[in-house]
């Protein structure tokens, strides 16, 4: 069995691609244990790992992806990379599995301070720098503008282009002429660009035109839309 660690990168932005070999049979792999030596000090303090590619002897090319860093002393574990619905878990381990991330990933977000957040979700220092910079370049924009303390309302899409003149991006000319499509609002939705104004619904509504028959092979059997919003 050949376990390739492929574009493992550390702080110092070295790149490099790690094969083990084993005679052994390992059966079938279900999860696989990532850990960052806690003894050897003379290492980087975390490390970065993209994927672990697993090829068994009958040939199986197994991919588990992991894109995050992993810090001295932590034990990560990864699943293999195809999706699945939680109905359709096949062995107990990996629904423990999934469960525990969630809690894992819901935790995550309960801090005091930026700093407590893990590396892979945090800002770098360029892109906190970058961040700081704009935000002072737009500070004087607006100063300049006359908008600084301003109560204005803004009546309409136009209004806006007349304020953020300056810099205009093809994304933003792509908004201001498609926000009103219901896709487009599907992909604001699934990007989190304003989830909290975004409401669950707790009913279809009338005019709703897709139906149970459409999506049955994504609903758990003998279950409707209905039943899947009370949920």
């Amino acid at each position: 069995m050949l376990f390739n660690f492929t574009t493992c990168i550390n702080p110092n932005f070295q790149t490099g691609t790690y094969t083990i070999k084993t005679s052994s049979s390992l059966g079938k792999l279900l999860l696989v244990k990532v850990e960052k030596d806690p003894y050897l000090v003379l290492s980087e303090d975390e490390w970065y790992c993209s994927k672990i590619v697993v090829t068994t002897p009958e040939g199986d090319v197994i991919l588990f992806p992991c894109y995050r860093w992993i810090s001295r002393g932590e034990l990560v574990e990864l699943r293999g990379g195809r999706a699945m619905k939680v109905f359709e878990e096949d062995h107990p381990l990996l629904t423990d599995h999934r469960k525990k991330e969630l809690i894992l990933k819901k935790s995550l977000y309960h801090f005091n301070n930026v700093s407590e957040l893990p590396d892979e979700i945090r800002f770098s220092k360029s892109k906190s720098s970058e961040t700081l910079n704009t935000k002072r370049i737009i500070g004087v924009e607006l100063k300049l503008k006359g908008l600084i303390g301003s109560v204005e309302k803004w009546e309409s899409i136009e209004d806006m282009k007349k304020i953020f003149w300056y810099k205009k991006t093809t994304m933003s000319e792509y908004v201001t002429e498609h926000w009103m499509e219901d896709d487009f609002y599907g992909y604001q939705f699934l990007n989190g660009i304003n989830p909290n104004m975004i409401k669950k619904c707790s009913e279809l509504p009338p005019n709703f035109p897709v139906t149970d028959e459409m999506v049955k092979l994504f609903l758990e059997e003998d279950s409707s839309l209905q039943e899947v919003m009370e949920v």
